[in-house]
Parts: C-alpha cells; structure tokens; sequence
C-alpha cells in the first residue's frame, strides 16, 4: 500500500503538469489552424489529421509525464515491494488519462469541426482511444520492470556499522556523524536509465517532424539526443558530459511550443538523476 500522502502529494503536481500541458496543447492547435487557414487548408482533412497527431502525441507525453513523477515521489519517500504495488500504480497512472480523455479530446473535437466531415473526425477519436492504450501498455511495462527490481531486492539487508550513503547524482563525498565512512556511488538504476533513454527518444521523434521549427539545425540536436543516449549505455557513464549534452538540448528546445510535452517529460527524468534543466 502506498503512502496515502505521498500519492496525494503527487496527484497535486500532477494536476498543475497537465494544467500547463493543456495550455501547450491548445497553443499548438491555434497555431496549426492559423497556418492552415493562412494556405487555404483549414477546411480539408489535413486539419483533421494533423489535429489528431497532436492530441495523440499529447497522450503518449501525458502517460510519460504521470508515470514520472509518481516515480519520483514514491521512490523519493522510499516504497518496498508488495503484490499490490503494480495493480496499484497502473490504477493511479490510468486515472489521469480515463478512457474518453474529456479534455484532449475536447481540444481535438473543438479543432477538427473546422474541418467538418463527421466519418473523418470520428477516425481521429478513434486514433487518439489508440494512442491512450498504447501508452498505458507502454508505462505498464516500466511499471512492471520497476517492481521486479523491487522484488529482486533482498528483504533483509544486513545492518552495517559505518554509515553508507548512496548518492545517484553528480556530487563529492559526504560524510555524517563521528568516525563515519561515507562509501559514494554515482550510478543510474534500470528504470531512471530507461525513462530517460524514453525520453530523449521521443523529443527526438518530435524535432524531425517537418512541422517542427527549432532555433538550430536539427542535425545538432539529434547529434547531442544520440551523444546522450551513448553515454546513458555505459556501465559509469560520465556525468558532466550527459550534463552537458542535456543543457545543451535543454537551451535549444525549451522554447519551442509544440516540444514542450516532449521536453517537460525529459526534464523529469533528468531531474531523476540530478540534472536540473531549466
């Protein structure tokens, strides 16, 4: 069973996150109906479908994005593993994303009428019902992985006298208390690597859509995203260079509206091992 606090703690920054996603995802669409409507285009089924690829997206980040931060605050208060933890954590990411999806849904009904033709739009709705189940199955598998390696742990661990302080970010030695011995472990567990990894993975599919514009070549940023997922790869991966590669694509990408689901689910997982991007 799961800290009722904790939960509750992670549901209120979850809401504020989708909030602000809900504001990126009705920006991109204004956009996207003023470019089409400025060609001539607004009243066909490239509308249509190109709303419906952003709302899809927004459900793949959204799933992400949830599942992050649950992540981090339970493993932050520290969480032992039980048969109901999956279940449990399925259940809660699932309650952010509910099968009609009010609110992206809403956002794509609202843009696609532009458009008319019913059969058509009712296809999107139907890719975006596509999208929220992929995802889920997607963060089921993490989820899953993620309590494995909790079951994998041993139960008991023996006590030792000196104290150890097991530190996943980038920082010195610290020591605590009389003749202590701090033992320092700058590592990345399976499941932070793999949402990481995830995310770069995605803001790197979403910077090659042709209808993405970026201040830089899009060469470079793909360049630093593989650069990144190398170092990642690595038993000890070097941690000032990730840094740097991150900060890098954080100063390139952060601005840009459509990226910013993409961008905010990297942002978490970075911040998972001590990286903190603007």
């Amino acid at each position: 069973m799961l800290d009722k606090e904790i939960v509750k703690l992670a549901r209120d920054r979850i809401a504020i996150e989708i909030e602000e996603q809900n504001t990126q995802i009705q920006k991109e669409l204004t956009r996207m109906v003023s470019e089409h409507n400025a060609r001539g285009m607004l009243r066909s089924g490239s509308t249509i479908i190109r709303s419906s690829e952003i709302c899809c997206n927004a459900v793949k980040a959204r799933a992400q994005l949830v599942w992050q931060i649950y992540y981090r605050f339970i493993t932050t208060s520290g969480v032992s593993y039980s048969e109901e933890l999956q279940p449990e954590l399925s259940a809660l990411v699932a309650s952010h994303l509910p099968e009609r999806l009010g609110d992206i849904s809403g956002f794509y009904n609202q843009t696609a009428r532009h458009a008319g033709g019913a059969g058509v739009i009712e296809q999107g709705l139907a890719n975006i019902g596509a999208a929220r189940n992929t995802a889920l199955s997607t963060i089921e598998t993490e989820i899953g992985l993620f309590a494995h390696s909790l079951k994998a742990k041993p139960a008991n661990a023996v006590e030792s006298k000196s104290t150890i302080v097991n530190v996943y970010s980038p920082v010195g030695s610290i020591q605590t208390g009389n003749n202590s011995v701090a033992h320092v472990s700058q590592t990345i567990d399976v499941q932070t690597r793999n949402m990481l990894v995830s995310a770069l993975t995605n803001l790197a599919a979403e910077v090659q859509k042709p209808e993405c514009t970026i201040p830089a070549q899009k060469d470079e940023v793909i360049e630093l995203v593989a650069e990144s997922e190398q170092e990642l790869k690595k038993d000890k991966p070097n941690f000032t260079k990730l840094k740097g590669a991150l900060a890098a694509i954080a100063g390139t990408v952060q601005t840009t509206a459509s990226l910013k689901p993409a961008y905010e689910a990297l942002k978490v997982a970075s911040g998972l091992i001590g990286i903190n991007l603007p």
